[in-house]
């Protein structure tokens, strides 16, 4: 063995922006030592003098050895030497049993624990635990009802995960789910370990039985509700009731309803209610048998009305235009009605006039009326007297007032009297116009009343008078 040699160890690479030297210790009997020392922040330069390991960045250390006496061959006497710095080795496993494969299953509202050990593995320390290591555990989908927290426990190099699954409040729509979560341990130089989790969530046997009630119940209170909706509104409403509400809103939008094909005539509702009326009887009717109406009115027009009064009493266009001004001041159901019974009181004269019955001069004047009426659609002038010229009448005072019985050509009986046709003087028309006022009658019937005596003779304006009950 060679002693009492001088060596210099020559430090390179690695983390270093220049070669440094150190000392190697003499041992005695040829044996030397010199120190590594991975943290001593002068080897990492590069780094800002932060202690790590450099993986393929080794340290590479020369040794040159010189001893007097000897011969010195460089070659011979330089030693190389590569040492590379890495990241302590460690090893993480699960310690729970309830770990089978590196999969769980647990159910919605359930809390779980599972341990796992964080163990360096390094020659002559394996199995010694790493405390104070980072702990982080992420699941694959952040949006699961999965929540997770981690610990550290008291124990060197044992953390604690813990799973929980939130139930939902309704288990609609929630069936067997999986969830895969990655467990992260590391610690400054020392290696990073990993371990994957996989989670699979089954439902309760009361939440299964849950969701299949809900699932189905749910449409079926649906469907149940829509019925309640359909009945209320639609089939609860008889259907004939139905049918006239629809054409009424087709009525609304402006539109033409269609007819109800289904209804019953009136002649067959009519039949029907004969034939349950008189069953005991055994009297049945057909619907043909049956009235289209159960009243038949006949309303004359008014035009027709007009015509008849205009043959009857002779009276000029002029005075016909003025009389049909005066009645168009009376309602529509008064007028025809007006008409009719002056058209009775002057075929009353007519009858008496000509000897013969009142009916037999409405059917001739209703002819000859009708007979106008089918030349055109227009009313025509009607001249009744066109060889006579239209006499100028004054208005005497009552004292110079005369009666003349106007001629004929018509002769009557000696029993009766010709018609007068002398209209009233103004004075009378005052006179029943107080009359009137006395009798209590309406203001606006007095109007009416008095613009038809200013029309008429005086012998219809009796008759009018006493038509309407005013005549003592």
């Amino acid at each position: 063995m060679v002693t009492g040699a001088t060596i210099t160890a020559t430090i390179f690479g690695g983390g270093l922006a220049t070669s440094i030297n150190f000392d190697v210790m003499d041992l005695g009997n040829g044996t030397y030592y010199f120190i590594f020392d991975s943290t001593a922040t002068e080897l990492f330069e590069l780094q800002s003098g932060i202690p790590q390991s450099l993986p393929g960045t080794p340290f590479y250390i020369r040794l040159e050895i010189i001893l007097e006496h000897r011969e010195s061959y460089t070659a011979q006497n330089v030693i190389p030497l590569s040492i590379e710095i890495i990241d302590r080795p460690t090893t993480l496993v699960f310690d729970s049993d309830t770990i089978v494969d590196g999969s769980i299953t647990m159910y919605y509202g359930e809390t779980i624990e599972i341990l796992v050990r964080f163990d360096e593995s390094w020659i002559d320390v394996s199995g010694n635990g790493i405390t104070n290591a980072m702990f982080n555990a992420t699941p694959s989908n952040p949006e699961t009802r999965v929540q997770i927290d981690t610990e550290a426990t008291s124990e060197p190099g044992v953390y604690r995960l813990i799973i929980q699954v939130d139930a939902p409040l309704i288990m609609v729509g929630y069936s067997t789910a999986y969830e895969q979560i990655t467990i992260v341990l590391s610690l400054d130089n020392y290696e990073q370990q990993k371990l994957e989790l996989s989670v699979r969530i089954d439902l309760t046997d009361e939440q299964d039985t849950m969701n299949t009630v809900i699932s189905y119940a749910t449409p079926s209170f649906l469907l149940l509700i829509l019925a309640a909706v359909l009945w209320t509104r639609h089939f609860s409403i008889p259907k004939r009731l139905r049918q006239i509400n629809g054409q009424i809103k087709a009525l609304k939008k402006g539109k033409i309803p269609k007819p109800i094909t289904d209804s019953a005539s009136r002649q067959e509702l009519v039949a029907e209610l004969f034939n349950d009326t008189f069953l005991k009887l055994e009297i049945t009717r057909q619907a043909i048998d049956m009235p289209d109406v159960a009243v038949p009115i006949k309303v004359p027009e008014i035009r027709e009305l007009l015509i008849q009064l205009s043959i009857l009493t002779h009276l000029s266009p002029e005075e016909l235009d003025e009389f049909n001004a005066d009645i168009s001041k009376m309602k529509l159901s008064e007028q025809a009605a007006f008409v009719k019974e002056v058209i009775n009181q002057e075929a009353i004269r007519a009858a008496r006039a000509k000897g013969i019955t009142i009916e037999e001069v409405l059917a001739e004047v209703a002819a000859e009326a009708s007979g106008k009426i089918s030349t055109t659609d227009d009313i025509e002038e009607i001249t009744t007297v066109p060889d006579e010229p239209v006499e100028e009448r004054v208005f005497l005072d009552k004292d110079e007032l005369k009666t003349e019985e106007p001629e004929t050509m018509i002769e009557t009986p000696s029993d009766e009297v010709a018609a007068p046709t002398e209209k009233l003087s103004q004075f009378e028309i005052e006179e029943l116009k107080a009359d009137l006022i006395k009798k209590g009658v309406p203001i606006h019937e007095i109007d009416t009343i008095i613009e038809q005596a200013r029309q008429l003779s005086r012998d219809l304006v009796e008759d009018l008078i006493k038509s309407l009950g005013l005549k003592d």
